[in-house]
């Protein structure tokens, strides 16, 4: 017989077969065909091909009381009786291994069951999960997704060991009166654990969706974004990150991730938006920077036409236009420094006023840029600051004037300091500020080399030496928080 005849005789059920064979006038034809598919069925070994040997077995009998010849009839019954009894040691080695598997899976419900007695020994025995650091979420959701996801850690790795032994046990050669204890003990622990763990994703899920939904409401539903955007980045690749980590329902997660993936999109949109400004408005400063430069060039031009009254006025005029402009801060320290060439080309500024008068001016300048600067952006107070400090260098003093002017040059360097780390957070690429950052970050360490220099001045009072050291004690600590937070920045 060929393979595929065996395997057409295999998928063949017994009342098809009995009906196939109902014409053969021979009894004995008929018997040995109804002997060779009790054969192949218990080569077969599988629950569902011995059923059928055995509901064969009845019309073979049957069949044994035909007339048949006596030769045949004692050949067939000799394969018949090696048949039952081959079945009869088959069933016996199923019976024992089917046996050995039950009691095993037995053993394995009553550990779970003993295990779920001391469920919350285990839990806090399991590892906390690793939130990311940057995500903004509140306390409060930390420590839930914390205890949730600890408890749906133990609860899932019994759920999957419940449905691994429901379908090993449902494989399982064993009778229905064995099997259906087992299957209800499973039953009974799978109406503890499932519940449970649905619960606890759900829960979780919501928590997670409600932070995700709050997050948005706050950062993007409003046309202007609060936040740099960097730190928006940052904060949707920390929610995406927690999703990761926590167990969430289908519909949490998948309605999360597009949300902040529309997010994402925003913050691209912004990002181009502003990358266009920036082109236009560098086209602008081009057009400025050049501008003043030829006022610049012809006021040098007319320098020994002017008297020292007019040509003062002027340079205070253009000092004012440089820190009017749209200009970048490298494009007005430059104007600065050229116009600055000029103004000490023949020597110091003669004073126009008593050096009472020059105090009052120069303090009346700091306290206006330290009551306007609140609202101004950093390269505004910057360059004004400049011209604060042109004017003290060049202005007749007492002694005693000094040292208040210098208290209050480095309370305007430390707003400086600050007005420069909120362009820090505002920008979208930092690298457009770091000639910025290197240029204050070096005027303030020579201001501070002045101090120690100072200090170590031997003809100092006692008063002006207070002064520089807690002048440089304070723009030290400052100093250094201003290079950690600007790390910070750029390495998110």
């Amino acid at each position: 017989m060929d393979q595929e005849s065996l395997k057409n005789l295999l998928d063949t059920d017994v009342d098809t077969f009995i009906k196939s064979i109902e014409n053969e006038i021979s009894s004995d034809v008929k018997l040995e065909r109804m002997l060779n598919y009790m054969q192949m069925h218990l080569s077969h070994g599988e629950i569902k091909p011995i059923n059928r040997f055995w509901k064969m077995r009845s019309f073979c009998l049957e069949c044994f009381k035909d007339n048949l010849t006596h030769t045949k009839r004692i050949v067939f019954w000799e394969n018949y009786r090696q048949m039952i009894s081959e079945l009869l040691k088959l069933k016996g080695e199923s019976d024992e291994k089917s046996k050995f598997h039950s009691l095993e899976i037995k053993k394995a419900i009553d550990f779970i069951e003993q295990d779920l007695q001391k469920m919350s020994l285990i839990i806090e025995q399991t590892s906390v999960i690793e939130i990311p650091k940057n995500c903004p979420i509140p306390d409060k959701s930390k420590s839930v997704f914390e205890k949730s996801q600890r408890e749906l850690e133990v609860v899932s790795s019994y759920a999957q060991k419940l449905n691994a032994l429901k379908n090993e046990l449902a494989s399982l050669e064993i009778s229905y009166k064995d099997k259906q204890p087992l299957f209800d003990q499973i039953h009974k622990i799978s109406d503890t654990v499932f519940p449970r763990r649905r619960e606890l994703i759900s829960h979780v899920s919501k928590r997670y969706s409600d932070d995700v939904n709050h997050f948005i409401t706050i950062n993007f539903e409003k046309k202007e974004l609060k936040m740099p955007l960097f730190e928006l980045k940052d904060h949707i690749k920390s929610f995406q990150a927690l999703a990761k980590v926590l167990s969430l329902n289908v519909n949490s997660f998948s309605q999360s991730r597009e949300k902040l993936s529309d997010c994402w999109d925003k913050i691209k949109l912004f990002e181009k938006a502003h990358k266009k400004i920036k082109e236009e408005q560098k086209s602008k400063f081009h057009e400025n920077e050049n501008r003043i430069n030829e006022q610049i060039s012809e006021l040098k031009e007319n320098k020994p036409n002017l008297s020292q009254k007019i040509f003062s006025s002027k340079v205070r005029a253009l000092y004012t236009l440089i820190e009017n402009s749209e200009l970048q801060t490298t494009q007005k320290k430059k104007l600065c420094d050229s116009l600055n060439l000029i103004d000490d080309s023949n020597g110091e500024i003669s004073a126009t006023s008593t050096a009472e008068e020059n105090f009052i001016q120069i303090q009346r300048d700091i306290l206006n840029l330290q009551e306007k600067g609140k609202n101004w952006d950093f390269f505004a107070l910057e360059s004004e600051c400049r011209v604060v400090q042109n004017l003290y260098r060049t202005s007749k003093l007492l002694d005693i004037h000094h040292n208040k002017i210098i208290r209050r040059l480095f309370n305007l360097k430390a707003m400086l300091m600050e007005k420069l780390l909120e362009e820090v957070e505002n920008r979208v690429d930092i690298e457009e500020l770091n000639q910025q950052i290197d240029d204050f970050r070096n005027d303030i360490r020579s201001d501070l080399d002045l101090c120690r220099k100072a200090l170590n001045t031997s003809n100092q009072s006692i008063e002006k030496a207070m002064l520089y050291n807690e002048l440089l004690t304070q723009t030290k600590l400052k100093l250094a928080e201003f290079d950690k937070k600007i790390a910070l920045a750029k390495s998110t």
